[in-house]
């Protein structure tokens, strides 16, 4: 099993979240309050799905050093 492919993939789809977020994060500051009310609760929605994302890149990073360490 190719770890380091899949674990790059991962990365790269936690990435373009992490950037999807800053761009709310950017909107928010010229909005209305009922604009920031939504782009408060689409960036709630994408926080927890980029750091799962990331947790799990580094958990298969983990993995492929430890079938690399013969463990």
């Amino acid at each position: 099993m190719n770890y380091k492919d899949w674990s790059d993939q991962y990365y790269n789809q936690a990435y373009i979240i992490k950037k999807h977020i800053a761009k709310l994060r950017k909107s928010l500051k010229n909005s209305t309050p009922a604009e920031a009310k939504d782009l408060n609760h689409r960036i709630s929605i994408l926080y927890p799905i980029y750091l799962d994302l990331i947790h799990t890149a580094k958990y298969i990073s983990a993995c492929q050093r430890r079938e690399k360490n013969g463990k």
